[in-house]
């Protein structure tokens, strides 16, 4: 059983990557590239982190237990402060700690992913660190996947 599992993941992974290049391909010859600088190999990679999310969703159960690990331990969330903004239309969120008063200091958190995997949100317990060590203000990008 677990080999055909196996296989069939295989399976809708080369569909998968058959469709994403075959659709590359046709809006490379029609419009160019998507950004000037993209190789082709990169803006195939890119589309597969975009839609495979969206292609083969993950269980509920396996996201819940996500935001359950990543979110902010009780600890540190009775002291953290978090704040929805948006800069020249990015939304964002500001991750400030007790302990940073009036500090000037400010951190950019740009976490991976590509912004099409995981957000700010699954990513709050690491900047509430940051901003508790570094006694600092954290500013992460928002994105709308989780």
């Amino acid at each position: 059983m677990k080999s055909l599992r196996s296989l069939l993941a295989t399976f809708r992974f080369w569909g998968l990557m058959s469709l994403l290049l075959t659709l590359v391909s046709i809006r490379r010859i029609m419009f160019g590239p998507k950004r000037r600088t993209w190789s082709f190999v990169f803006e195939l990679v890119v589309s597969f982190m975009k839609y495979s999310g969206k292609i083969s969703k993950p269980k509920p159960e396996s996201i819940e237990g996500l935001r359950r690990r990543t979110g902010i331990p009780p600890k540190i969330r009775a002291r953290a402060k978090q704040m929805r903004t948006k800069v020249e239309g990015v939304r964002g969120e500001w991750m400030i700690h007790d302990t940073v008063g009036d500090s000037p200091r400010v951190i950019l958190y740009l976490h991976g992913g590509a912004y099409c995997l995981l957000s700010s949100k699954t990513h709050r317990s690491l900047t509430a660190k940051f901003s508790k060590m570094a006694r600092a203000k954290v500013l992460g990008r928002r994105s709308n996947n989780f």
